[in-house]
């Protein structure tokens, strides 16, 4: 989600599989219904006390661009990354890290921007987040924000749970954003 409104909410959709496909074929102003959002709120999880670098990979910047917007008090800095130029079309108004044009992947290019102090939180592609985590992993307030196919949305199917050091839980209720001690195999 990239805006809300009374009328509406603007998506940002990546058109891969049969469901994204046709939302992203849609004629605006069509109408869905929709359900959610489910999980556990980013606020209820991060510190309040703390100021924090946001990291996003491909699609995994959306959440963090609705959080920026919805609380940017908390925003020490941004680094959005994607692989191919085409993105720049899309987010012309967003900072971007992008490979194919800046030669660097967006965990390389927080090295640059982090410094001790700052919590961060990250969703995007598995390997920039086992990247993230490796480095900043004895950091305090680092948290992944995880993606997956989720079947329900509601925590029934269990088609989402992940191995934590509290046990299994799901990305769908118990998450999405998890502490990276929390998550030893993310390491």
């Amino acid at each position: 989600m990239l805006a809300s409104s009374e009328r509406g909410i603007e998506l940002l959709v990546k058109s891969e599989g049969r469901v994204r496909e046709k939302l992203s074929c849609s004629p605006i102003g069509t109408l869905f219904q929709i359900r959610g959002p489910y999980g556990v709120p980013y606020l209820e999880k991060i510190s309040m006390e703390r100021s924090y670098l946001l990291v996003g990979g491909g699609s995994g910047i959306t959440p963090l661009l609705c959080f920026h917007a919805q609380y940017p008090d908390l925003v020490a800095g941004t680094v959005y990354g994607f692989r191919t130029a085409d993105a720049l079309e899309l987010l012309p108004d967003v900072p971007l890290v992008v490979e194919e044009v800046d030669g660097e992947l967006a965990d390389e290019r927080v090295r640059s921007i982090w410094s001790p102090g700052l919590g961060i939180i990250a969703c995007g592609p598995e390997p920039m987040l086992r990247a993230l985590a490796r480095e900043y992993r004895d950091r305090p307030d680092v948290y992944v924000s995880l993606e997956a196919r989720i079947g329900c949305g509601i925590g029934s199917c269990l088609g989402c749970s992940i191995p934590t050091t509290t046990g299994t839980q799901r990305i769908c209720r118990d998450g999405p954003l998890f502490a990276v001690s929390e998550l030893p195999w993310l390491i």
